[in-house]
């Protein structure tokens, strides 16, 4: 696919870039930073080591439940903020640099890009919950008619709301229309955001063929036994709402019913053993991670190699790729 230059601007590949939480990070680093990847994978393993090496101090005294049951989380969003930070820093593109006055903080900067730069760049969403109305909220660096009350929003400020999951960061604080709204990360019920990529694919592009449709997960969850009291119950819940496998499933199975044809250039990877079991915060695991992606994408190199051949094709004005 191009080799070197696939690794270094992977962002060329792409005409749609969304995700939520991790994923929602990844679209923000390939998409809006033009990161490459090996840039992509060092940053994310120094960001996890500098957020997740150190515990809140709500979480040290009552542990992960008890820091649950009064309130707290177990991380500083503080140190998230300040990681992210270092981001912009690092690899804010020049063009983007340069819309920003002396005195305004780089950590400003916003996700809407100007309609001079949008076309210079892959269309991007995060996704995030209002926690107020508890629906699906797309952050774009691209210009929409929907959700436009949400155009002010900083690059950091995107990032912290895809990212605040449950107990894991406090919500995002942000005034919208003069009114204080609360962002958690879109992972129940969209930690695999296929169907919002594609609606908004289509909102934007209409009918248009797709080139290329390429789902990632983070690793296939076992389903869970639905339990004997209430507690077991309600984590059965929770699991099934969060299981992005069984989104991507249910997108696949709705293809073969209603839109067959897509099914060529539709590809879904996730890693089928070791990392469900490995939570978001164990940074010190990145390193088996790393192993185990490995070796399920070497099982997977035939549909490695189409999916390169999908993406590499010229894309006529009849058509278009999108991503999660």
């Amino acid at each position: 696919m191009g080799g070197e230059d696939a690794l270094r601007e992977p962002w060329k590949y792409f005409d749609l870039i969304g995700g939520t939480s991790t994923g929602g990070l990844i679209a923000i680093m390939i998409g809006q930073l033009k990161m490459s990847i090996p840039d992509c994978i060092e940053s994310y393993g120094k960001l996890s080591q500098n957020v997740f090496g150190s515990k809140s101090f709500c979480a040290k005294v009552f542990g992960y439940y008890g820091a649950t049951i009064v309130g707290g989380t177990e991380y500083h969003s503080k140190a998230f903020e300040k990681e992210v930070q270092k981001l912009l820093d690092h690899h804010l593109p020049l063009d983007q640099k340069k819309l920003l006055s002396q005195s305004t903080s780089i950590s400003k900067a916003k996700l809407l890009l100007p309609l001079s730069l949008q076309a210079e760049y892959p269309k991007v969403f995060v996704a995030a919950l209002q926690q107020e109305a508890a629906n699906p909220i797309l952050l774009t660096n691209y210009t929409t008619n929907h959700n436009s009350q949400f155009k002010h929003f900083a690059i950091l400020e995107a990032a912290r709301a895809t990212s605040a999951a449950s107990t894991i960061f406090e919500p995002l604080r942000v005034e919208v229309d003069g009114v204080a709204s609360n962002f958690v990360d879109a992972g129940l019920g969209y930690n695999c955001p296929i169907h919002l990529v594609m609606n908004e694919a289509r909102r934007i592009w209409g009918n248009r063929p797709f080139g290329c449709i390429l789902s990632l997960g983070t690793g296939v969850q076992p389903d869970a036994p639905v339990g004997k009291n209430l507690k077991d119950v309600a984590m059965t819940c929770k699991d099934m709402a969060t299981n992005a496998q069984r989104i991507a499933n249910a997108f696949y199975l709705g293809l073969v019913g209603e839109d067959s044809e897509l099914l060529e250039v539709y590809f879904r990877l996730n890693v089928d053993q070791g990392l469900a079991s490995i939570r978001l915060d164990e940074y010190e695991k990145l390193s088996e991670v790393g192993a185990r992606t490995t070796a399920y994408l070497d099982l997977h190199q035939k549909e490695l190699d189409k999916i390169c051949m999908q993406l590499k094709a010229p894309t006529p004005p009849t058509r278009s790729r999108g991503t999660r």
